[in-house]
């Protein structure tokens, strides 16, 4: 029997859609892998700095929102000691913050072993060294129990000013820089133990200002003088202060920049500030 041409055509084309089908394409060329893996990366390098940006914003409100919580347990201490602050962060816990973790910013790259004072700041002012004797950490430089603090409290981030550690910037008595100069130890030595605490010269300085342009020896406001800080967000450059010479005087340039800090007034309001909060434009 005779296969007719239109049949022979007919299973020829079969033949070869079969043959078709049976051998897809299987996967990508290198080409469009290429393609694929660099729109990927164009887009992860636009998202990235994006995100990390927004990670640091969540990070400075939650800790914005730590020192807030840190602020009522000073407030209750106050009211049940008849307006006396704590002698240090780590001795409201437990009765008044029930959560070491209160205690460290999440943005401290020690964990709240260093202290108040990020190791990259200290290389860069070299002055902050006397923060170290504020260290409400069990690795102060004195002692972990150094004059009162919390030794169940390990690990702390905030710099305290009103804390009951010995103030190592007034040991120069008559006193040239508290109130309007000329202060004496006595007068700042309020319980007379012949030691002035970092509490007892900032109450002082708060009531009775200092020589410092942001005082001029008038008392301070109770809303804008710090008594608990962290310096964990410094890398946010965000401030133009004075550039001041040891004399006072404007050095050159007039101006430097200095990065976040999170500020618990005395008064109770959170608000945010550059280091030398006193010099801010």
């Amino acid at each position: 029997m005779q296969i007719s041409h239109i049949e022979r055509y007919s299973a020829d084309s079969l033949s070869r859609l079969g043959k078709t089908w049976r051998n897809p394409r299987n996967g990508f060329t290198l080409v469009e892998m290429l393609v694929v893996i660099g729109i990927i990366a164009l887009l992860a390098a636009l998202l990235f700095p994006i995100l990390r940006h927004a990670k640091q914003k969540a990070l400075v409100v939650h800790c914005e929102t730590n020192i807030r919580n840190l602020s009522y347990s000073i407030f209750m201490h106050r009211e049940e000691y008849d307006g006396v602050n704590p002698e240090w962060l780590s001795t409201l816990f437990p009765d008044y913050v029930n959560s070491k973790e209160a205690f460290v910013c999440l943005s401290d790259k020690s964990h709240g072993r260093g202290g108040s004072m990020p190791e990259e700041i200290t290389n860069f002012y070299p002055s902050v060294s006397m923060f170290e004797e504020t260290d409400d950490t069990n690795f102060n430089k004195n002692d972990e129990g150094y004059r009162g603090r919390n030794t169940a409290i390990e690990l702390g981030s905030y710099l305290y000013e009103f804390c009951n550690a010995e103030c190592s910037w007034t040991t120069s008595w008559p006193n040239s820089y508290l109130g309007g100069g000329g202060v004496s130890e006595a007068t700042v030595d309020k319980d007379d133990d012949g030691v002035t605490s970092w509490g007892e010269v900032k109450m002082f300085q708060l009531w009775s200002g200092d020589m410092s342009v942001a005082s001029r020896s008038h008392p301070y406001l109770e809303e804008k003088f710090p008594i608990v800080r962290c310096f964990h967000h410094y890398f946010h450059k965000d401030y133009s202060v004075a550039n001041l010479a040891d004399d006072g005087t404007l050095d050159f340039p007039p101006t430097k920049t200095e990065g976040l800090t999170l500020n618990v007034a005395y008064a109770g309001n959170v608000f945010r500030g550059p280091m030398t909060w006193e010099l801010r434009k």
